[in-house]
């Protein structure tokens, strides 16, 4: 039996009786039914089908697994408590100048169309933050005085990213999250601090299957 791996740059989980992919490079997701993937451990057991690895492969989303290679370990369903932000009387100007410069980074990061390097930015920044400078519920609350005034429809993708970079840069390291949902298909994107979702307003984010995060 031929076992793969992901590629590199290909996230995946599953959900229901589809097997979800997300290409990072071209942030685009791509699904299969479960019965008919080829094995990928920690994924696909044991569900072989004869041709598929194959045409999966020429999409570039798996290759033939190496020896020691990683599992895929899927990753909690989303919380259902939230954080809520607290009052911004001490808000200081630096912060909404930081939280402003967070929403110009998120939309500069969005125009390139490279989820893979947004991810490992981000991944950067929060190995490189350092010792907390604010309460979390805080910087949420700063976060969403200035968001109605940045010039960009409300969009999770956006929001997320936005807020996750101005948390690091005030020193916390906060977990973002990409969640699908199939049968319809669907997509979404949350922050998470400590457990509670942080600044999402939809109450649906536990109905997605986590997909990437970092």
């Amino acid at each position: 039996m031929t076992l793969y791996q992901l590629s590199p740059y290909v996230r995946a989980c599953r959900d229901g009786g589809y097997i979800v992919f997300l290409d990072l490079r071209l942030d685009r997701y791509w699904s299969v039914p479960a019965q008919t993937a080829p094995v990928i451990p920690g994924l696909v057991e044991g569900e072989c089908a004869h041709g598929r690895g194959a045409r999966l492969i020429e999409m570039g989303l798996i290759e033939p697994a190496s020896a020691g290679s990683d599992l895929v370990e899927p990753r909690a369903a989303a919380p259902e408590q939230k954080l809520l932000p607290t009052n911004q009387s001490g808000a200081s100007p630096f912060e909404y100048g930081l939280c402003a410069s967070a929403c110009w980074w998120a939309a500069r990061t969005l125009a390139r169309r490279r989820l893979d390097l947004t991810l490992a930015s981000l991944a950067e920044l929060k190995s490189r933050a350092a010792k907390p400078k604010a309460d979390a519920q805080h910087l949420i609350g700063v976060f969403e005085e200035v968001r109605p005034w940045f010039p960009r429809q409300r969009v999770c993708l956006f929001d997320a990213l936005a807020l996750f970079r101005f948390m690091v840069m005030r020193g916390l390291k906060p977990d973002i999250v990409f969640g699908v949902r199939t049968a319809p298909f669907a997509a979404h994107c949350w922050v998470e601090w400590q457990g509670r979702l942080a600044g999402d307003s939809s109450d649906h984010c536990a109905s997605f299957t986590p997909i990437a995060w970092v």
